[in-house]
């Protein structure tokens, strides 16, 4: 993601909206489908839709704003192997 906002920055080949039909808009979906199950379950308290959406996007974009440098840093393989 980082690296298509560089791209976009750059004036290079546009590849977010791709991502965005690909990616983003089918997850958007899938949570607001996942909301409305757990609010009518009593799992989730009725609240703003808008507030858990914008949670979840913000770990998802820090997740994957982090993930190469923690990869980099912190060897997961050999920790999580045993």
């Amino acid at each position: 993601m980082q690296q298509e906002m560089v791209r976009l920055h750059r004036g290079e080949e546009n590849r977010m909206e791709g991502m965005a039909e690909r990616f983003f808009r089918p997850m958007w979906y899938k949570m607001q489908e996942v909301l409305t199950e757990g609010i009518a379950s009593g799992e989730l308290i009725h609240a703003i839709r808008i507030k858990y959406t914008m949670r979840h996007r913000g770990l998802m974009f820090l997740y994957f704003l982090s993930a190469p440098l923690v990869r980099l840093a912190f060897d997961f393989e050999t920790a999580f192997a045993q």
